[in-house]
């Protein structure tokens, strides 16, 4: 059997809440790669966390000390840009998580976004997944409402790109209108607030290996979309190289 591709990003809320999170997908990752059915493929892990640590700017942190918003968005960084933000080694995406600390809000539709742009291989050859992980209704995040305007946007880039999205997240209207892009999945939490502390992981990591192991990419080509909804291009940034965009207010 041919090797296929599979680039799978976390898109990790690392809000004040989420830590048990993030020690539950240390814990339970291999759960997902060791799967039989996945043998043949040839698998990249990305990460995106993200969170508000001030409660008016972003923080966005891949897998690298590099600035993921350059990486992506920044036309001279384009030469580096899949080896920054993607990697075959499991150790490295663990070393990464545990060394993140939660803190502040979240803007999770707009991390969303950026997650979307991640530089992913041809899609002929890939399944392309976005693993979103939140304990937050979107409509709570920093920026709520504004951010909500934009899920039809978000959904038609999802589509476009062929990407894959799974979800833990609470149940809203927003998360509803999402969870209505082709290629969704999502789990809707019983408990907000609470880090996804008694998640059932492996089940849900069980589950997204065999849709990916058994999913047929039916495009040929990925259609015309539109990079950085929120005018990421354009960001700002402070000395520290992962705060990246102030929102001009506090709380």
């Amino acid at each position: 059997m041919a090797t296929k591709n599979a680039d799978i990003v976390f898109l990790m809320d690392a809000s004040e809440s989420m830590a048990p999170c993030f020690r539950q997908v240390c814990d339970n990752i291999n759960t997902l790669l060791e799967q039989p059915q996945l043998k043949s493929f040839n698998i990249h892990l990305g990460l995106l966390a993200h969170c508000m640590p001030n409660y008016n700017t972003y923080r966005f942190q891949s897998l690298t000390m590099a600035n993921p918003i350059d990486l992506i968005y920044q036309p001279h960084m384009q030469n580096r840009v899949r080896d920054e933000l993607f990697t075959t080694d499991v150790s490295k995406f663990r070393c990464k998580l545990g060394s993140i600390t939660p803190q502040g809000d979240e803007d999770t539709l707009c991390a969303l976004d950026t997650a979307c742009d991640f530089p992913f291989r041809p899609l002929q050859i890939t399944q392309r997944v976005i693993i979103l992980l939140t304990d937050e209704k979107f409509e709570d995040g920093l920026n709520g409402d504004s951010s909500c305007r934009k899920v039809s946007a978000i959904i038609e880039k999802l589509q476009n790109r062929n990407i894959t999205i799974w979800g833990a997240l609470p149940e809203s209207q927003a998360a509803m209108e999402l969870s209505t892009a082709d290629r969704s999945d999502f789990e809707f939490l019983q408990n907000a607030h609470d880090g996804l502390r008694n998640f059932d992981f492996q089940n849900f990591f069980l589950q997204l290996g065999k849709t990916i192991s058994t999913r047929v990419t039916q495009m040929t080509a990925e259609l015309p979309y539109r990079k950085g909804l929120f005018g990421q291009a354009t960001w700002g940034r402070t000395n520290d190289t992962t705060v990246i965009h102030d929102l001009g207010y506090r709380q």
